[in-house]
């Protein structure tokens, strides 16, 4: 959109379960038979789930000749690779604060400005560490919480599920409470909303992390409706 060669993109994902990927991530004993808890002192593993979730990303004079207001502005994302383990992020979170650090820069931001964090969450042991590590060194008072209590790890379709949702919370004005957290982890600072929030400011993240030592982070800044 921005070289000009698209005026409308569709980007998403969509996953749906099946045994093989079922059976693979309870051999990795990272899964909860009980529904999972982001962020909880006592957590045991993520949930598995399945949907889809896809964003129309348009040009302004597109949207402009369409007449419609936009929901959100797409203000900018990072990509990086912290290649410290095939399946575990590094635990002080390198490559995810590298990631943060472009989409906010893109956006043209500070740390300070975000409304809120849709996080990762998976309810993991080393996920949650890395996440909780890096709230609670570098996002102190920022809002935060993981969906994931809700909707499960959707894998490939989780970025694009949790867009929508960030744009939604965005634009409503709240987050809604980090499901499944009873006693948070004391080996952090940050701690989760653990009831349905107000937020105020114009900017909110979405952050990704995936096998692999991947990293995704976009930032949205709120629309025009």
């Amino acid at each position: 959109i921005r070289l000009g060669l698209c005026d409308v993109v569709l980007a998403g994902g969509s996953d749906m379960l099946c045994r093989v990927v079922y059976n693979g991530f309870i051999s990795l004993k990272i899964t909860d038979e009980s529904p999972c808890r982001p962020f909880d002192r006592d957590r045991r593993g993520l949930n598995l789930g399945e949907g889809a979730g896809i964003l129309v990303l348009e040009s302004r004079i597109f949207s402009e000749n369409r007449n419609q207001a936009p929901r959100a502005y797409l203000r900018g994302h990072g990509n990086t690779c912290d290649a410290y383990h095939p399946s575990a992020p590094h635990p002080l979170a390198k490559g995810l604060a590298r990631a943060f650090d472009s989409a906010l820069a893109q956006a043209g931001i500070q740390d300070h400005e975000l409304a809120f964090i849709n996080a990762h969450g998976t309810g993991t042991p080393e996920n949650d560490a890395a996440e909780g590590y890096l709230f609670s060194t570098r996002f102190k008072g920022v809002p935060f919480c993981s969906t994931k209590g809700y909707t499960g790890h959707t894998l490939g379709a989780a970025g694009g599920i949790e867009a929508a949702i960030t744009v939604a919370c965005l634009n409503a004005g709240k987050i809604p409470a980090n499901a499944g957290l009873i006693t948070p982890d004391p080996a952090w600072e940050a701690v989760p909303v653990s009831q349905t929030t107000e937020v105020y400011g114009r900017y909110a993240l979405s952050d990704s992390a995936a096998f692999g030592g991947n990293n995704g982070a976009i930032v949205f800044e709120k629309g025009e409706r």
